[in-house]
């Protein structure tokens, strides 16, 4: 076969080339980085990221859940504040009613003068227009 400097040898034409053909003395060894190296560095760099992004990740979650609790406490202490309020108004009003309730039959004198000598007989005068007696 013939060989020519533009014409390469096709795949069927391998076995036709001979060993002889081929120079000799010149042999190019090329040395190549690992490709698992690389691999493994790239791999450990992800998890390592991975990881950093998951632990940023659940420390906002927890803080998010604690504030949630706390809000959700807060909650819990405005409405108890507001039941208290309302049974502390509640029992005011009852205290009010039980100091009420034996003054009922006693009336009020506003504006009587600081002489104690009339004072008696405008007593017995008003407690007669009520139709009260006194003992």
């Amino acid at each position: 076969m013939e060989n020519h400097a533009d014409k390469s040898a096709s795949d069927s034409e391998i076995n036709q080339i001979g060993i002889d053909k081929t120079p000799t003395g010149i042999i190019f060894t090329q040395y190549k980085r690992r490709r698992e190296d690389d691999f493994v560095i790239e791999f450990n760099n992800f998890k390592t990221e991975i990881k950093s992004m998951m632990q940023t990740q659940e420390r906002e979650m927890k803080k998010i859940f604690n504030d949630k609790q706390q809000s959700n406490k807060a909650d819990l202490l405005e409405n108890q504040i507001r039941e208290d309020r309302k049974y502390i108004i509640l029992l005011e009003e009852k205290i009010e009613d039980l100091q009420m309730s034996p003054r009922k039959a006693n009336f009020e004198i506003k504006n009587v003068p600081k002489t104690k000598e009339n004072l008696i007989e405008m007593v017995a005068k008003q407690a007669g227009a009520v139709g009260s007696n006194l003992a």
